[in-house]
This record gives structure tokens, C-alpha cells and sequence, in this order.
């Protein structure tokens, strides 16, 4: 193909090394830090009225799952959903997080990167995030091409090559209507966040990160800033999935974003942690077997 990768070849990168220690071998730094969520008066998607609040602990120190690790975080959603801005704040607070626990002692020796990946290539939102409104819209409509299998293979071939570079990629999926495309360009997806303005197409999105095998970890409505509900987490399961809403995606980075900002810490401190090493513990179970020889009677 060119120099284009086969999307169903087996020499794609995964998220796993098994040259990797086990993490009975590991000690990682005793760090924590606190999230603070709201507890509301009902699970309504327009609920407003807190009634009590929880303090949660995550472990800094499971980052170092992903040393020597290559995991593609996809951000998927309809077209106009706000995925490429969540996708680029995404990106600049982990960094953030990331330099920030560089600078501490006890995390000196900390080797993990991070790239963020535009696979809508057909219109490259993520790539005219933060300009100035007028040339951003220029560039963006001069930059904008339509979808072609080629098109589709550019951007897998985008994603392999930020996998293979960095332990963390975030990768904006392309929007709109869900088809060959939107499965191509997300081959290499190990686990996925949805966003979305219309509550009803989430469960279309969620069967197709379930048929390729992306474990979602994330969930979000993104909200106009004049409907007056701001952004917050709504429900966390540890280990499992994080919900809530996001107001004003506007094509600027928003480290700032409550949702966002915890969002980050989550992801980087337990879920994405969290699906390494059950992905280890699979591959730990598969091993075992096979160094279990059959008794063979002659």
C-alpha cells in the first residue's frame, strides 16, 4: 500500500510488553492525591441541587503502569459534540499533570509520554484549536478534504506512528455518521471516551467501541454555556467509568474545566492503570497455561 499500514495486520502495537516486571516486582511511590465530588439530589440530566459531597484518594503512583507501555485513548461522539476540544484539554492538563509529578523527588525517574492525534483528517478541528477565531475557521475550511479508504488508512497510519512513540495517545475520532471510516481510523483503540450533545446517540457509539474491543472508561453531554448548568462530575465508579457533563467546548483549550481537570487525574491514576493491569492479568492467566504441559500417554 505505499508505505500505508494493513489495519488487520498482527504487527500492530498493543498495549502490552511482556518484557515488562510483574507488579509484585514493583514498588511505586506511596503519592496520592484527592478529587472532591458532588452527590445530587437525583440522577436527572438537568439535576442542579447537591445535597452532599465525597472525598476519593487515587494513587499517583500507578502512572507507572504506563512506562513501557504504547495505549491509544480514542475521544469518539457525533459531529459537533465538542471531541476535538475535549480532546485537546485532555491532553494539556495530563501534560500538566505529568511535568508536575516530574518535578517531585519521589518521581524523578518518571519516563512517560504523551501525544495527543488528530485522526479526523477530512476536518482537522484539533489542529485549529486556540487561534484566533477568523483564521481559525480559514484554515480549518481550507484544510478540510473529503473521506476517502486512502484518507482512512493516512490516519491509522498517523496513529501508528504516535503509538509507537509515545505510552499515551490521545486520538480524536472522526465524527458524524459511523461507518468503515470510523472504524479504520480507530483500529488501534485500547480505551475509549464518549461525548455527546444528544443523550440518545450515545448507545450507537458505545456498540461500536464494544465491537472493536475499546474498553470505555468515559462518558459525557456537552452542554451550551447558556442552558446554565456547568460542568461536573456525576458519577465515578473506581476502576471502571467516569460520567458527567462538560459546558462550552468552544474550540479552546479549557484546563480549567472541573470535569476535565478531574477527568485527567482519573484517567492517568486509575482507569487507564486499571485496564493494564487487567490486561496483564489476562496475559499473566494465558501464559500460565501454556506452560502447563498436557500428560501425554503414549
Amino acid at each position: 500500500m505505499g508505505g500505508k499500514i494493513d489495519p488487520f495486520s498482527q504487527e500492530l502495537p498493543l498495549g502490552d510488553n511482556p518484557g515488562l516486571l510483574p507488579r509484585e516486582y514493583v514498588t511505586f511511590p506511596p503519592d496520592k492525591c484527592f478529587i472532591t465530588l458532588p452527590i445530587f439530589k437525583s440522577q436527572e440530566p438537568a439535576e442542579r441541587e447537591v445535597v452532599a459531597w465525597k472525598r476519593l484518594e487515587l494513587e499517583e503512583g500507578r502512572i507507572y503502569h504506563l512506562q513501557g507501555r504504547h495505549i491509544g485513548l480514542v475521544v469518539g461522539g457525533p459531529a459537533g459534540s465538542g471531541k476535538s476540544t475535549l480532546a485537546a484539554t485532555l491532553a494539556d492538563e495530563m501534560m500538566n499533570i505529568i511535568h508536575s509529578l516530574k518535578s517531585r523527588a519521589s518521581f524523578s525517574d518518571l519516563e512517560v509520554s504523551l501525544e495527543c492525534a488528530n485522526l479526523d483528517l477530512a476536518t482537522p478541528t484539533v489542529d485549529a484549536i486556540g487561534g484566533a477565531r477568523g483564521k481559525e475557521k480559514q484554515a480549518l475550511d481550507k484544510a478540510k478534504r473529503p473521506w476517502t479508504l486512502e484518507l482512512a488508512l493516512e490516519a491509522l497510519d498517523k496513529f501508528w506512528a504516535a503509538k509507537s512513540r509515545a505510552n499515551l495517545v490521545i486520538a480524536d475520532l472522526p465524527g458524524g455518521k459511523i461507518d468503515q471510516i470510523t472504524e479504520i481510523t480507530g483500529a488501534l483503540g485500547d480505551v475509549g471516551v464518549l461525548i455527546t450533545k444528544d443523550w440518545a446517540k450515545m448507545a450507537e457509539w458505545q456498540q461500536l467501541y464494544t465491537r472493536m474491543g475499546i474498553t470505555l472508561v468515559s462518558q459525557s453531554r456537552s452542554r451550551l454555556p447558556d442552558e446554565g448548568l456547568e460542568s461536573v462530575v456525576t458519577r465515578y465508579n473506581a476502576g471502571g467509568m467516569i460520567a458527567g457533563r462538560v459546558t462550552g467546548l468552544d474550540r479552546t483549550v479549557r484546563s480549567w474545566d472541573s470535569f476535565a481537570a478531574c477527568l485527567a487525574k482519573v484517567l492517568l491514576f486509575d482507569l487507564i492503570p486499571g485496564f493494564i493491569e487487567s490486561h496483564q492479568g489476562k496475559l499473566d492467566v494465558l501464559k500460565a497455561g501454556c506452560l502447563v504441559q498436557p500428560n501425554i500417554q503414549r
